[in-house]
């Protein structure tokens, strides 16, 4: 397990493998150090933003009682000194079990820096929109109100704001502002 970590290590991705009580069992470099020290003491696996700490309690209990199917994406807000991060948390299932024994997941941490929008189907992937999520988000990156959007994409306003609403959630904001701020420019690292 800790091989396959250092391996996305080599590709400069931040990765741990989690146990089936959410603590680290192997966790490369990067990850540490963009977690710190404390991340792998035999406690459950968590991340320093409340909001991303509840949606990884909440996927891992989901891998875990619910046998949800794919990957949750968890959008980690920065702190002072650090970028904004998107945690991709994947369930170890099937013949994953023979390489990842006493695994219930792996997650990898895809840091952000402020560089110039990405695209839709990044946007995509990064925080699991849908088309027309990411449309409406990659509109408001660009200053533009919901009644400007609504007329550049031809649907009512009622419809952006819940779309801008699916958005947020999904984004874990709670501010338009906060979305502009996350999304004025991310680019991989």
């Amino acid at each position: 397990m800790q091989t396959a970590a250092d391996v996305l290590e080599l590709i400069g991705l931040p990765a741990a493998v989690l146990g089936r009580k959410g603590q680290a069992v192997a966790m490369n470099q990067s990850c540490q150090s963009l977690l710190g020290a404390t991340a792998r003491d035999g406690r459950r696996f968590g991340f320093v933003d409340a909001a991303a700490d509840r949606l990884l309690v909440d996927a891992l209990q989901g891998f875990a009682e619910r046998g949800l199917p794919g990957t949750q994406s968890i959008p980690i807000r920065a702190k002072e000194d650090a970028a904004h991060a998107v945690a991709h948390v994947l369930p170890v299932r099937r013949s994953a079990r023979d390489l990842f024994a006493s695994a219930s997941a792996v997650v990898i941490i895809a840091p952000l820096a402020q560089d110039a929008v990405l695209g839709r189907s990044v946007l995509e992937g990064l925080f699991d929109l849908t088309p027309a999520e990411a449309r409406v988000a990659r509109s408001v990156a660009g200053c533009r109100t919901v009644e400007q959007i609504a007329n550049e994409i031809g649907i009512s306003p009622n419809t952006v704001r819940a779309q801008l609403k699916a958005v947020m959630a999904k984004t874990g904001v709670n501010r338009q502002a906060e979305l502009v701020r996350l999304l004025s420019g991310p680019v991989l690292v």
